[in-house]
């Protein structure tokens, strides 16, 4: 690869005057933006294939020249290329020329290929004390680089850097559903950029795109790829998967890492040695285990364990621990110890408890997980825990997943799914109301920095739909584990994990340490009075059985109700951005005991929260909804449900009708009064909706509206969804998106209409055939949906 010979202005590439000064004769221009420099040669395939520099909108660009005979092939490469436009790691695409005879891809122009560096700054090669002139230039271009440490010949922070560049090129490529088929160095390009080096994948000519759904190519049996650097399947002609690129990065790190070794040794004995499964100079990285530990896994035979190898490493982007501390060495910190046949165990610690029971993160057949590790003395406390994990963890996707167990002389070991964060740390990375969240953690950083910009709060502070899609989720996980006859005993925010998903995130149950599972025919705990717990977020039943003598009466027996306690206390977490409805630390004991929930009113605007939560935080536990009432209260319903029940309200009421009656008695809450000659008079409530919206609509209304009936705001409510299509856009601004804006436009002027239409509805007809899916959990449907 020739040295790139550029000026930089503002930050992009424009031709310098030595490289215009090819005599014309040199220059073949292709439409008006391309040119070639026909004497500037980098590269010729045996194809035919051929790369000149060139120019492109006057910017030096490498000009990839392909045979018209191979236009399928070249229309391949564009539509890849075209999908990765904006990747720093994948080399960029400019634009394209044809003439009689080529393709022309105008192509992004780097320094040089992985050999090419691995070649120039190789301690220990003999072949780089006679370099040629291209790498002589290239060595002075590049300057003084390092690639490997001085005192124990690891990665050098910088060569880390592009191997993690790989990795992400990698990542991006198999998003789209792409298998490369030809990783090797020659098509790692090196490019110097802002005084560092950048790592990009190109030569996508044999690439190729999986179908719909397809987990291999249809096309299976196609040749492709380099000799030596293809896996085990490809040379046998077995199905293509994404396995296959991950077998080749496999290769290349070790490349890498090993001044230019190959894990199977040279080149005319490799293809032998890929099939007989003999990594014969995997030794050479024994001494660096996490190495050693990733590049076994990507080289293994057989490609389902390299899929489940890709997902955990490449998308969770575990090279970079490869690092270990202080990004300069990698201490014994991130060493795995093994247990059993498939577990590994780091001693990286996740979260620990008084009682001696840590959380490590781990790996189990290969995927990332975490390991709690329980003292053998509690051991009976282990195996209720995976018990009640075996009857209820892969049922329900609120609910921490369980894989397995084992054990050694000391300890047991409970393998779980791993997820970022729990919600305590998650309401303190985005809660903007509390000093103490002003100075969060590094490791928080690093979980923000994951989840992105998260929106968790409306500008109203009500529960963004993210939110409220995490407290479903509690609610949901909740519901499972009490149809299980599951009592979880220990519900608060650092119980409650949060992993990010493709869908966004979800929220998990987790701890199943001192949950209990009732008897057959049992509502209560027949040992009902073991401590159990955390402070603060018991409920009174459970600090009445906590006390000695325990002064807990047979009405007040520990049932699954303590759980709904707890989720009250959760919800209002939650919303109001970490605040406990009890009060501080030292005085919720107190305050739950005595039934003062001191902060309740700062729900006073949230009228369907406020409703709920006061349920749940019922001093008896008969008054408290079970979870699978919760999960069907309108404080969880979203915008589109909200406003699809006060429209089929309108529908069902009619004129002086009991409901009706009802309903408009509602209207001195709904509407606000204001004292008018010493009397409260009721607010009509037109004064807060946008005269323009109530003139607008009444053309499709079938009567005129009545501005101090409840019924005709529901009307109204009704009529702006049914026309929104027709709208004219003035109005469609005032009243905002369907449905979200227009469920907060009259939510904020009447924030009491929705709770209090709907106990209306409960109490008058609740159990009618068209408020059944208000009410009633449809079969099959999520309870998290």
């Amino acid at each position: 690869m020739l040295c790139n010979n550029v000026n930089k202005q503002r930050g992009e590439i424009t031709i310098s005057s030595s490289e215009v000064s090819c005599d014309a004769n040199d220059q073949l221009e292709i439409g008006e933006k391309l040119v070639v420099f026909l004497l500037k040669v980098i590269n010729i395939s045996g194809s035919g294939t051929a790369i000149y520099k060139g120019s492109y909108k006057d910017r030096v660009v490498a000009v990839k020249r392909i045979l018209r005979s191979h236009i399928i092939l070249a229309n391949q490469e564009i539509a890849n290329l075209k999908a990765f436009q904006q990747h720093q790691n994948v080399v960029r695409f400019y634009g394209e020329g044809r003439d009689r005879d080529f393709l022309y891809l105008a192509l992004e122009l780097c320094d040089c290929d992985l050999n090419d560096l691995i070649q120039l700054y190789s301690p220990d090669s003999s072949q780089n004390m006679t370099i040629s002139s291209n790498l002589e230039k290239l060595r002075n271009n590049l300057g003084d680089v390092q690639l490997w440490k001085e005192n124990n010949g690891r990665p050098s922070p910088l060569l880390l850097k592009l191997m993690r560049d790989m990795v992400s090129g990698l990542v991006v490529v198999h998003d789209m559903g792409i298998i490369h088929r030809d990783l090797k160095p020659q098509n790692i390009l090196i490019i110097k950029e802002s005084s560092t080096l950048c790592a990009k994948i190109s030569d996508m000519g044999i690439s190729r795109k999986l179908r719909d759904n397809k987990a291999s190519l249809s096309n299976h049996f196609s040749r492709c790829g380099t000799t030596g650097w293809k896996a085990k399947e490809w040379l046998l002609f077995e199905r293509q998967t994404l396995a296959m690129d991950l077998f080749s990065l496999g290769c290349l790190l070790f490349f890498c890492i090993t001044h230019g070794r190959h894990p199977f040794g040279d080149h005319d004995e490799r293809n032998r040695n890929i099939r007989n499964d003999d990594a014969q100079d995997l030794y050479l990285v024994q001494d660096f285990p996490e190495a050693f530990h990733l590049i076994s896994l990507l080289l293994k035979a057989d490609h389902n364990l390299r899929i489940l190898t890709g997902k955990m490493f490449l998308k969770d982007d575990s090279l970079s621990k490869f690092k270990g501390k202080g990004a300069e060495s990698t201490t014994s910190d991130d060493i795995m110890r093994q247990i059993g046949k498939k577990l590994l165990v780091s001693t990286k610690e996740i979260g620990k408890s008084g009682t001696g029971t840590v959380v490590y993160e781990g790996r189990y057949n290969d995927i990332a997980v975490a390991v709690k590790r329980i003292q053998q003395s509690h051991g009976n406390m282990a195996d209720r825990e995976i018990t009640n994990f075996i009857a209820i963890s892969k049922q329900n996707e609120n609910i921490v997943r369980y894989y397995g167990a084992e054990r050694d002389r000391d300890f047991i070991y409970l393998i779980l799914e791993l997820c970022h964060c729990n919600l305590d740390d998650l309401i303190q990375i985005y809660s903007t109301n509390s000093s103490k969240h002003q100075h969060v953690s590094e490791y928080l950083e690093k979980v923000k920095n994951i989840f992105g910009d998260v929106k968790l709060w409306k500008e109203n502070d009500r529960p963004s739909p993210l939110l409220l899609k995490l407290m479903r989720g509690i609610v949901s996980g909740l519901v499972d584990l009490h149809n299980s006859r599951i009592i979880h005993r220990d519900l608060k925010p650092e119980n409650v994990l949060i992993i990010g998903k493709s869908s966004g995130l979800c929220a998990k149950l987790s701890d199943m340490g001192i949950s209990r599972q009732l008897r057959d025919n049992k509502s209560s705990l027949t040992n009902n009075i073991s401590r159990c717990g955390t402070m603060g977020w018991k409920a009174k039943e459970c600090l009445l059985a906590d006390e000695r003598p325990p002064v807990i009466s047979s009405d007040q027996r520990l049932t699954t109700a303590m759980d709904l306690f707890s989720l009250g206390c959760l919800l209002f977490f939650c919303i109001t951005r970490g605040i406990h409805p009890f009060g501080e630390h030292d005085e919720r004991n107190m305050n739950i005991k005595k039934d003062i929930v001191q902060n309740l009113n700062l729900l006073h605007n949230f009228p369907e929260a406020f409703e709920l939560i006061s349920l749940l935080l019922k001093a008896d536990h008969q008054e408290r909804p079970k979870a699978n009432e919760v999960l069907l209260h309108p404080l969880f319903w979203d915008a589109e449900k909200r406003l699809s029940f006060l429209r089929d309200t309108s529908d069902r009421v009619t004129k002086n009708s009991d409901i009706s009656n009802a309903l408009e008695s509602t209207a001195d809450t709904i509407f606000e009064t204001e004292m008018m000659c010493l009397l409260n008079v009721v607010l009509k409530w037109n004064k807060k909706v946008n005269d323009k919206i109530i003139k607008h609509i009444s053309t499709y209304a079938r009567e005129a509206y009545k501005f101090n009936s409840v019924r005709d705001l529901l009307r109204l409510i009704g009529d702006i969804c049914k026309h929104y299509q027709q709208l004219p856009d003035n109005i469609q601004r005032l009243v905002g998106s369907c449905y979200e804006e227009i469920d907060d436009y009259f939510t904020w002027r009447f924030p009491m209409l929705l709770i209090e239409v709907y106990k209306v509805v409960c109490t008058h007809c609740k159990k009618e055939k068209r408020f059944g899916k208000y009410f009633n959990q449809n079969k099959g449907e999520s309870l998290a949906d």
